[in-house]
């Protein structure tokens, strides 16, 4: 991205032991053209080409999920707490389809050997959860 025009365009953060993998905050404010990535604002028509030719397309404009997903990755969490991740919550959803909220049970981490092989055993099951 910064190589294609946006010069603020921030690293993604890293993963967290605990608090889920790493990777961007994308945030769209309902009838704004102005995008937030990791807190920092980008817009303008440099940022879009960019976006567009790094395949940025979550950035660009965001795809609300469809209540058919929504169920899917509901589905996937008594998988994952079946299979190792006792405490795993069901995913909520913002508004309109925007936005998955996911809050990890305390200590959890995406990389363990328990959380990959609950992954693993339930990769069949729904669609995958952001973060996990």
């Amino acid at each position: 991205m910064r190589s294609h025009g946006v010069s603020n365009f921030p690293d993604p953060t890293a993963a967290v032991a605990g608090q889920g993998g790493g990777g961007f905050s994308i945030q769209m404010s309902p009838g704004s053209s102005t995008i937030t990535i990791n807190a920092i604002s980008v817009s303008g028509p440099a940022y879009t080409t960019a976006a567009k030719t790094c395949h940025l397309s979550g950035a660009i404009e965001p795809v609300g999920l469809t209540g058919a997903m929504e169920q899917q990755m509901i589905a996937k969490a008594p998988c994952l707490r079946t299979h190792g991740i006792p405490n795993f919550a069901d995913p909520t959803f913002g508004p309109n389809g925007h936005g998955v909220k996911f809050r990890p049970p305390v200590g959890f981490n995406p990389q363990s050997p328990t959380a990959l092989e609950a992954a693993k055993a339930c990769a069949s099951i729904g669609i995958n959860i952001p973060g996990v």
